[in-house]
């Protein structure tokens, strides 16, 4: 008896390795059947009847490379039938298939770049540079959509740097003498930026702004609050100046009659002190700005009523701190506290155009000579020293001098990118404004000029990819960075 069940065993196992046998052979020659079909089709130019053939081919074997050999002949196939729909959907099946190769990566790559996709070009290096961190062609592929930035007019007279993505705008003359219209259409068509709209009138082209009394034939200073989702005219009644309150759609204003007050995009007062006579004012961030009453600096609150503190200087608030100024000497701050972090220890802090000083537990801080990292209860972070420092934009490495040449050091103090500029602002959004034989351009993260350096100032990139650019003639345009705009 145990003859013959060893017997059957043995008939099992050998119809086993037979039926494998045939079922390999009968796989692999459905493949190569095929893909000698769709080689004799694609040699004929008949393309399309070709790359179903390969798919047949791709989807009759179970062996991983000859099913991605078979579909990047299906891609091939697809290029010479330039169909563009083909060929870009068959490579981003081919990338979900098999995300571990690269080739479709680099094919889709160079497509989106000749035909200048950057909508579908940005997501898919953030993909692919995710997948191959150390390919070389790929930061090559990135440093090109850098270089590619589009610059758009806009011919503004003033700017203020981004503050919460938003910004204050003025125009107050033309560029072309024979012009009495700026066209800002191209803005209206630009993401993330939206001109204001014209007066309809049968001389204005759409898009335009009206840039004088066409009365008296004087040059008038408009106001725009350029942010996100919209631009805002600001009424003419506030011209003398204009700054952020804690809502996008709330401004300080100084109006004609010498008062300070908060009002919305529609023009109407929301907030004043009419008991309170204000020299100046900063913005409002977090519920507080300073205010500067009597030749003293002070803290107002959104409903604008004045601190009882006096400060010979004080900042805006920004993550809760602000540097404030006593018999010569600096400190630190707190909102929640509503006094001082640090003692009077600092001969100076180190402020942004809007007076903020601290950004991610850090902020530059000078004593005996040179300037260093500090936290908000005033310890020093790091013993780096440096001749000169700006501060931090946002969470990236801040513009530091030492000696005669301008760098760039993290949140650690060390060094990120070597001195060897004239000049530099702190990174924003992956890039950096640097100043090379008088003349401003923008690094990225590895110090590759990617904006060469032609104009006369600019300022940081907001997180929607714009930055505004000064040219020779002073007045300023808009670039915008696709890798920004588009992750």
């Amino acid at each position: 008896m145990k003859y013959v069940i060893a017997g059957l065993l043995a008939i099992l196992t050998v119809f086993s390795c037979y039926k494998s046998i045939t079922d390999y052979v009968t796989t692999d020659s459905a493949y190569y059947k095929y893909t000698k079909e769709a080689s004799s089709l694609e040699e004929r130019d008949l393309y399309l009847d070709a790359a179903e053939t390969y798919k047949k081919a791709s989807d009759s074997t179970d062996d991983e490379k000859k099913k991605y050999d078979a579909a990047l002949k299906t891609v091939s196939c697809y290029a010479s039938l330039n169909s563009e729909d083909y060929f870009e959907d068959y490579c981003k099946e081919v990338i979900n298939n098999f995300p571990n190769k690269m080739d479709c990566y680099l094919k889709l790559i160079s497509y989106y770049q000749e035909t200048e996709k950057y909508s579908e070009l940005v997501p898919l290096l953030d993909k692919a540079e995710e997948q191959f961190p150390k390919e070389e062609s790929l930061k090559e592929a990135r440093l090109n959509v850098e270089k590619s930035c589009k610059e758009v007019r806009c011919d503004f007279n003033t700017i203020k740097p981004w503050f919460n993505d938003y910004t204050i705008a003025s125009i107050m003359s033309i560029r072309d003498e024979d012009r009495d219209k700026i066209n800002l259409k191209e803005i209206d068509e630009a993401d993330g930026v939206i001109a204001p709209k014209a007066e309809e009138t049968t001389e204005a082209s759409e898009g335009a702004v009206d840039v004088y009394s066409e009365d008296e034939g004087e040059m008038d200073e408009e106001f725009l609050i350029i942010g996100p989702s919209a631009t805002i005219n600001v009424d003419g009644l506030y011209c003398q100046n204009v700054l952020f309150a804690d809502s996008p759609n709330e401004f300080l204003v100084f109006d004609d009659n010498g008062e300070w007050k908060v009002i919305n995009n529609y023009g109407y007062e929301l907030e004043n002190n009419k008991d309170v006579k204000f020299e100046e004012i900063g913005i409002m961030n977090e519920g507080f700005a300073w205010a500067k009453v009597d030749g003293k600096y002070k803290f107002i609150n959104s409903h604008m009523y004045v601190s009882k503190q006096d400060f010979e200087d004080a900042g805006s608030i920004d993550n809760g701190y602000a540097y404030v100024k006593k018999n010569g000497k600096f400190a630190l701050f707190s909102l929640e506290k509503m006094k001082e972090s640090t003692k009077y220890e600092f001969e100076d802090i180190k402020a942004d155009e809007y007076k903020r000083c601290f950004v991610e537990n850090a902020f530059f801080g000078k004593k005996g000579g040179g300037y260093s990292l500090f936290n908000e209860k005033g310890k020093q972070i790091s013993k780096d020293v440096y001749t000169d420092a700006k501060p931090f934009a946002s969470g990236q490495p801040a513009a530091v001098k030492v000696g005669d040449k301008w760098g760039f050091a993290g949140y650690d103090g060390k060094i990120y990118i070597e001195p060897e500029y004239e000049d530099a602002q702190s990174f924003a959004n992956g890039y950096a404004a640097v100043k090379v034989n008088g003349k401003w351009g923008y690094i990225n993260r590895y110090n590759e000029m990617v904006v060469e350096p032609i104009y006369k100032d600019t300022k940081g990139f907001n997180s929607y990819g714009a930055a505004f650019v000064q040219g020779d003639d002073d007045l300023w345009d808009v670039i915008w960075m696709y890798t920004i705009q588009y992750r």
